[in-house]
């Protein structure tokens, strides 16, 4: 184990010692992985080794890459080269967003080009052309008239106004291990501080000051100035410090300063919180309180990428930017999410959680585990996952405590899990699947058990559980809840809240239900989600209450305007605090009680950017909520959340026409000119200059739009044939259940060509009257010619024209019958053609029209469409048995019946093949479309058709259903094969019966 290690896990076990001495229950240790983003390589396609990362007032993140100078705005990654083409070494922004770079022999400031594309102009021609050494510039600070950049030479001073480059005199030091990867300098608030041959200085009135009390035999590793005015400096040969302006220096007795001596720190930077953020070569990111203690350790093993730290800066959200040997990273600051995944030792996809005996007890598909703090001999997590020994229940869906016995129901049955820590499965329920799992409230022995299969119960007798079996009751029940002793409510899957009356029963006996009444069974799947009114449930996205006067469920009027807006699935509400309600859609919302309007709800999205797009599972346990998905375990700590602070004018960062960049980001021109040729294409890209969350962007373009699009992840937008005006490009940006940030606004003009000037237009227009005029002219003298001749032609035609006419008319009265003939025939024939000839039902070509049809309004309305695939069982059979006489009879009346039973107008059956029918069902989902199949199977059945060819004696029908949302891409024959690989299956399990694929 290394030095750095063995350190570490001292503070642990230090922090585990007090914690107990201290009769402390705190489960601090339960505090998992920070939300860490990464960048590398293959997102900014530049080199992985990176100098410095900063984040700049406008909100551009730039870091500096061996490659040159890298920009982020939150949508895409851009590389500025450096004039020398060198690595960008240094950065430094100042209060007006303005950028210098350092680097080899060469320092520059960022600056718009004459089209608004950032560039790098380099300074070193204002420097005296006599001073032949620059040096690496390893560090760049701003000042009030312009930035300092210091070298392993000199410490140039760069004057924004009048743009010129002085040499400070000031000494730096002589030691070569500074040369390069140390820089000298630190920043101190808004000053700068400089370790030189003269000792520690300090930039002040234009100049840099010896800095009083500072000891000269103490050279700082790193030095930064705290809320209170005080600097918590390090030396390798002194430890760690504590210098107050006229005091001087003190020595901090700390175990800090021989962690950091091993760790080799690089640079250190303040929090806002007072805490301070030491970043190190071979040990990752130190988190230290005001006096110098290690609160926290971020590496590798938390989410770093690398643990050689080669910058920290702060953002404009108080999240840390990271830059490392091998990437760059964002670290969230706060601890109140965390989480857990494979790195924990948790495994597959978390279903439920409970504690038990103090422990949290995860339940995943592959398992039960126990989430238990890291043994001090280790390093990593605080916690990690442990199975249960001899778990048998696989996936685990629901966990109780009854009796300090701990019950696991899953897959395979119910395991009981009692202080020794063994898992036990309890007889009867092999092959049983369970869902529920509900203690009854009045008899403390008594367990109600949900299955797949149905419900049950389990009651204690001695030492053991013993299983009732399958009640007579529903399938598929997922929770129970009991407000009295004599009335029992279920959930279930496909029949709607049932209620039961408990009858008396003997001592001894398994109680006995009487079915009250079921209730919202049209509503697909249900969830009991409370008791404080009665019942309450969740089914189609939607919270209902039972109301006692009515006896029915009605929907809650407190959160059904709350929840309007909130477009997710979930189907599980948990309690927060201050009678907040939280939702499990993806991410997780809060409705939460509103202070503006009493008695109502607020839908707020405190964890937007959680990771994962599946439903989670939800639990509240002691101030604290865990979040079960496919991407692990999240830890979430209840507590006031602060509100989000407005969001800033998004960034127009480029907009090309035709592919040619007329505008490339930086200081926005007041109104730009297009000419008219550019005016084909016009492509807008932006960026939301928000990090950490994703983003939605509206946009408009005034006078073209009447109103702002609708939200769209894009962000880019192309408008195409402007015509010559002035416009208004407008786009703002959001996160799910933020307000909208300020419109960014850019003008532009596009102006008319040559030939659509107003000059151009006069002459076109007097040139087009002295041609018209001619043309007039002309005309006349021609037809004053030609009216000679035609008066001579008139009257000989006129006699022959009103013969021809009379022809003409007796002619056309013919046509006109035989037309109506042809029609008609026409009509009969395209009937016909559409028809099949035995059963006179729809063929397959007016099938493939119809199912064509109703494929693109499935897709243009996002309504589902079903298909069903009927097949006759053993139809070649019947023919060789009965003859194909008495075959076709069957096929008639099987035709037939499927034909009446269509309840819509817009339903189609149509024969598919010899014995085949595909049925056309349009708005139609999963669960209509089986319950059709199965009455149209069991109607068939009923038909009775004489079959002598099978045991049965009468003739059968396999079926096989599919129904979906079209998406862009598909085409209906996809839906078809799938109905027909669901009618194998059919046919291949037995016959006479539906199948879904």
């Amino acid at each position: 184990m290394t030095a750095c290690s063995f350190r570490r896990c001292l503070f642990w076990v230090a922090g585990i010692l007090t914690a107990v001495l201290a009769g402390a229950q705190s489960r601090d240790y339960e505090r998992g992985f920070r939300l860490i983003d990464t960048f590398g390589s293959e997102d900014f396609d530049a080199a992985s080794q990176n100098w410095q990362v900063i984040e700049t007032e406008p909100g551009l993140v730039y870091a500096g890459n061996l490659h040159g100078l890298l920009e982020f705005d939150g949508e895409t990654w851009r590389l500025i080269t450096l004039p020398n083409g060198a690595a960008a070494l240094s950065l430094a922004a100042d209060d007006r967003g303005r950028l210098a770079v350092g680097s080899h022999d060469d320092f520059a400031v960022l600056e718009a080009d004459a089209s608004g594309v950032a560039r790098l102009r380099s300074l070193v021609p204002l420097i005296e052309p006599e001073l032949e050494v620059i040096g690496a510039v390893v560090a760049v600070h701003a000042v009030d008239d312009g930035f300092l950049f210091v070298s392993t030479e000199h410490v140039f001073h760069w004057l924004r106004e009048p743009d010129q480059v002085v040499v400070d005199p000031v000494g730096l030091p002589a030691d070569p291990r500074r040369r390069f990867d140390r820089p000298s300098s630190f920043q101190l608030g808004a000053g700068v501080a400089l370790w030189t041959s003269r000792g520690l200085v300090q930039w002040t009135d234009g100049e840099f000051a010896p800095v009083e009390e500072w000891d000269p035999r103490v050279d700082p590793d790193f030095v930064v100035e705290r809320p209170d005015g005080s600097w918590l400096a390090y030396s390798a040969d002194a430890g760690l410090l504590r210098f107050v302006p006229g005091h001087g220096l003190a020595a901090l007795e700390t175990e800090t300063s021989s962690w950091l001596r091993d760790a080799a720190p690089t640079l250190a930077v303040a929090l806002d919180d007072g805490r301070v953020a030491v970043g190190t070569r071979g040990a990752g990111i130190a988190i230290l309180d005001g006096d110098g203690a290690i609160l926290e350790i971020i590496d590798p093993e938390l989410g770093l990428p690398g643990t050689v730290v080669m910058n920290l800066s702060v953002g404009r959200d108080r999240a840390l930017w990271v830059a490392t040997d091998v990437g760059l990273a964002r670290v969230p600051l706060s601890n109140r999410i965390s989480y857990f995944d494979e790195r924990a030792g948790i495994q597959g996809h978390c279903l439920s959680f409970h504690r038990y005996r103090g422990e949290l007890y995860l339940g995943t598909m592959a398992g039960v585990f126990r989430l238990l703090a890291t043994p001090a001999s280790e390093s990593g997590a605080r916690a990690h996952a442990v199975p249960l020994s001899n778990a048998t229940t696989g996936p685990t869906f629901v966990m109780i405590t009854v009796a300090d016995e701990l019950l696991l129901g899953g897959a395979y049955g119910i395991a009981v899990v009692g202080p020794t820590g063994d898992p036990n499965l309890v007889d009867g329920l092999a092959g049983l699947r369970v869902y529920g799992l509900h203690p009854d409230r009045f008899e403390p022995d008594l367990v109600w058990v949900g299955l797949r299969e149905g419900m049950g119960v389990l009651r204690r007798e001695a030492d053991r559980w013993v299983f009732s079996g399958l009640l007579p009751g529903p399938r598929l029940v997922r929770g129970f809840a009991q407000p009295q002793a004599d009335e029992l409510w279920a959930a279930t899957v496909l029949e709607g809240v049932l209620r039961w009356q408990r009858e008396p029963a003997a001592p001894g006996d398994w109680p006995r239900l009487t079915l009250v009444d079921s209730y919202l069974t049209d509503r697909g799947e249900v969830a009991i989600a409370g008791l404080e009114r009665g019942p309450r449930v969740i089914a189609a996205d939607e919270v209902w209450e039972w109301d006692e006067a009515e006896q029915g469920f009605r929907r809650e009027p407190e959160l059904l305007s709350a929840l309007a807006e909130e477009s997710a699935a979930f189907f599980r509400m948990v309690d927060g605090e201050n009678d907040d309600l939280w939702l499990n859609t993806a991410p997780p919302t809060v409705l939460s009680r509103s202070s503006v309007a009493p008695g109502s709800y607020r839908l707020e999205h405190p964890l937007v950017g959680l990771p994962g797009r599946d439903p989670p599972y939800l639990f509240r346990d002691a101030g604290t909520l865990w979040i079960g998905n496919e991407k692990g375990v999240f830890r979430y700590e209840l507590g006031s959340r602060s509100p989000q602070s407005p969001r800033t004018a998004p960034r127009i960062r480029r907009l090309t026409a035709d592919d040619q960049v007329l505008f490339g980001g930086a200081d926005v021109p007041v109104q730009l000119q297009l000419p008219a040729e550019r005016r084909r294409r016009f492509r807008f890209e932006f960026a939301s200059l928000v990090y950490g969350v994703p983003s939605r962007y509206q946009y408009r373009l005034d006078p073209v739009d009447g109103d702002w699009s609708a939200w769209t992840e894009a962000s880019s937008v192309e408008f195409t044939n402007l015509a010559a005006d002035d416009y208004v490009f407008r786009v703002r940006s959001r996160s799910v259940g933020s307000e909208p940030s300020a419109a960014a606004r850019f003008s532009f003009v596009v102006r008319a060509p040559w030939y659509g000037t107003p000059t151009a237009w006069l002459a076109f227009s007097a040139v087009a009257w002295l041609l018209l005029a001619l043309v007039v002219r002309l005309r006349h003298l021609a037809l004053r010619r030609r009216a000679s001749q035609l008066e001579g032609m008139v009257s000989e035609k006129t006699a022959e024209l009103a013969e021809s006419i009379e022809r003409l008319r007796l002619a056309n009265a013919t046509v006109e019958e035989k037309n109506a003939l042809l029609a008609e025939a026409n009509d009969r024939l395209r009937n016909l053609s559409r028809q099949d000839g035995l059963t006179g039902i729809a063929n397959r070509r007016r099938l493939e029209e119809v199912l064509e049809s109703e494929w693109n309004r499935a897709i243009r309305s996002r309504q589902p469409l079903a298909l069903i695939l009927v097949d006759l069982d053993h139809f070649k059979r019947l023919n060789d048995s009965a003859g194909h006489q008495e075959g076709d009879v069957a096929l008639q009346r099987v035709a037939r019946f499927l034909h009446e039973n269509l309840r819509r107008t817009s339903d189609l059956v149509a024969r598919y093949g010899g014995e085949e029918f595909l049925i056309v069902l349009p708005a139609t989902d999963r669960e209509g479309a089986r319950q059709f199949a199965e009455f149209l199977r069991a109607g068939i059945e009923g038909l009775a058709l004489v079959h002598p060819g099978v045991d049965a004696g009468s003739l059968t029908a396999s079926f096989g259903v599919v129904a979906e949302v079209p998406a862009l891409g598909q085409v209906p024959t996809d839906l078809v094969q799938r109905a027909d690989r669901a009618l194998y299956r059919a046919k291949a399990a037995g016959r006479n019966r539906v199948e879904f694929d």
